[in-house]
């Protein structure tokens, strides 16, 4: 059984973020090496061979390593009412200056992914996505972040697991 809890932290932690799906041997590797991984969901419902699932679920859990679930992006088909949909499905994205970033989206916590985006205004962000991005740990292709408490004291949240668990594989 996974837990919802507010990520409990220092100053800052170290995860990661995969296409690929997690195994239990580089889990094994990962769980010594990072505080959390950060796993894709799709904006629609029904899975891709890249999505998590209800399996990779349990090689986390497995593992004992705290999950940040991170929607896909579209990649085409962009439109004002798509927009309006994947914003009410949890979607940050957006362009423009940090203050339009703070004040014109219903988000009180903010991500900042490798590419160039501006700061938000006040708030700055809960999580950032590290540079170089694709860094290769333990023959995996992973990007790297931090967790940090933003500039008004909010941290983001993940899933661990709050129960017995049954031990890795192999």
């Amino acid at each position: 059984m996974f837990v919802s809890e507010i990520v409990p932290l220092g100053p800052r932690i170290l995860g990661f973020d995969m296409l690929e799906k997690l195994d239990d041997a580089t889990a094994r590797v990962f769980a010594t090496l990072f505080a959390y991984g950060m796993r894709y969901v799709d904006l629609v419902e029904g899975t891709t061979a890249l999505t998590l699932d209800p399996d990779e679920l349990d090689v986390f859990a497995r593992a004992q390593i705290p999950l940040v679930t991170c929607q896909f992006a579209r990649t085409h088909g962009w439109s004002l009412a798509m927009g309006r949909n994947d914003g009410a499905a949890g979607s940050s994205g957006s362009s423009g200056t940090g203050v339009q970033l703070e004040n014109d989206l219903p988000f009180h916590g903010y991500c900042r992914s490798g590419s160039d985006v501006p700061d938000v205004f006040r708030r700055g962000y809960r999580m950032i996505q590290l540079r170089p991005l694709d860094q290769v740990v333990a023959s995996r292709n992973v990007d790297l972040q931090v967790i940090q408490t933003d500039y008004e004291g909010g941290r983001p949240r993940w899933m661990r697991q709050g129960g017995p668990v049954a031990p890795l594989k192999g």
